[in-house]
C-alpha cells in the first residue's frame, strides 16, 4: 500500500517509498504508477517524477487535463517542491544557489538549485586510526575540510528540474549526498553502510507548496530517523520540520497579504 497524503477530485499527493520507481519502464518490476493503479482501481497520471531511491511527496493526477494543469504550475514556479538531504561534509556558505550547467544527453543545460544549510554534526576519524568508529575521532578525515562537520542536513529548492540535479550539484560542490551510488563518495558510503546502516540514498522530498492548498508534507523516512539517531548532536527532524513549515507558512501568508510582492519576487530567491 502507498500512503496517500492528500486527495481531491483531480489530484493525489502520495508518500513515495524509497526504492520504488516512479513510472513503469524497461526492466522496472514495479512502480508508483502500477502499484497505485492496482490499489485505487483507476488510471493515474504522474505530474513529476522522483528518483527511484528518493522518498517523499509525489504528485499524480486523476486525469490528463489535471496533469497538464499542475505540470504547468510547476514549470511556472507557482508550485514548489522542497527537499532535505543528508550530505557528507557541508556547503561552503549558509545559503546560496548553484547554477552549474548539467550535461543531459550530450547537451549542456541550464540548472539552478537553491540550498539552505540546516545543521552539521559528527566528526570523521583520521584514516588509519585503528578502526576508530565513525561516531568518534578527530575532525581530520579525508572527506572533511578543517572546521567542517562530517555530515550536514541541507534543504533544497529547484529552479529547474534536470535529471539528478540535486545529487549532481551536491557532488560538484564537495558535499555529496550520503548513499549516492552514482555521484557520491563511494569508499565512505561503503563504510557508512557497514558501520551506520546507511543503505539508501539520503534525499527526501519532504514538502510541497501548492497554490490554494497550502503546505503538504510527507512523513520522515525511517532511514533518515535511524541515521540521525546515531549521533546525539544531530538535529531532530521534528523540530527541523516545524521550523521549515512555519517559515513556509509565514511566506505564503505574506504573499497573500501582499500579492504585488509575490508577483514581483524572483525565482532566484533562496528559499
Amino acid at each position: 500500500m502507498i500512503d496517500i497524503i492528500f486527495e481531491d477530485k483531480s489530484l493525489l499527493v502520495i508518500d513515495k517509498p524509497a526504492g520504488l520507481a516512479s513510472q513503469p519502464g524497461e526492466g522496472v518490476a514495479g512502480s508508483v504508477v502500477s502499484v497505485l493503479e492496482k490499489q485505487l482501481g483507476y488510471k493515474v497520471y504522474p505530474i513529476h517524477r522522483l528518483d527511484k531511491e528518493t522518498a517523499g511527496c509525489m504528485m499524480l493526477a486523476k486525469d490528463a487535463a489535471a496533469a497538464s494543469r499542475w505540470s504547468t504550475m510547476l514549470a511556472e514556479r507557482q508550485s514548489h517542491k522542497r527537499y532535505l538531504a543528508l550530505c557528507i561534509s557541508a556547503p561552503s556558505k549558509e545559503t546560496g544557489i548553484y547554477r552549474d550547467a548539467l550535461t543531459i544527453r550530450d547537451r549542456p543545460l541550464e540548472a539552478e538549485t537553491a540550498y539552505r544549510f540546516i545543521a552539521g554534526f559528527g566528526v570523521l576519524p583520521k584514516e588509519g586510526a585503528g578502526g576508530a568508529p565513525l561516531v568518534s575521532g578527530q575532525p581530520e578525515g579525508r572527506n572533511q575540510r578543517l572546521g567542517e562537520p562530517a555530515f550536514s542536513l541541507v534543504e533544497f529548492r529547484l529552479g529547474t528540474g534536470r535529471t539528478h540535479q540535486i545529487r549532481r550539484h551536491c557532488a560538484m560542490h564537495g558535499h555529496p549526498i550520503i548513499g549516492d551510488d552514482r555521484y557520491g563518495d563511494f569508499p565512505l558510503n561503503r563504510r557508512l553502510k557497514k558501520e551506520a546502516g546507511a543503505k539508501r540514498l539520503f534525499l527526501w522530498a519532504w514538502g510541497l507548496e501548492l497554490p490554494g492548498l497550502g503546505i503538504i508534507t510527507a512523513a520522515p523516512p525511517v532511514h533518515f530517523i535511524d541515521f540521525l539517531s546515531r549521533w546525539p548532536e544531530a538535529p531532530r527532524l521534528e523540530s527541523v520540520l516545524a521550523s521549515l513549515s512555519a517559515k513556509m507558512s509565514s511566506k505564503a501568508q505574506h504573499n497573500m497579504d501582499c500579492p504585488s510582492a509575490a508577483s514581483s519576487s524572483s525565482h532566484k530567491e533562496v528559499p
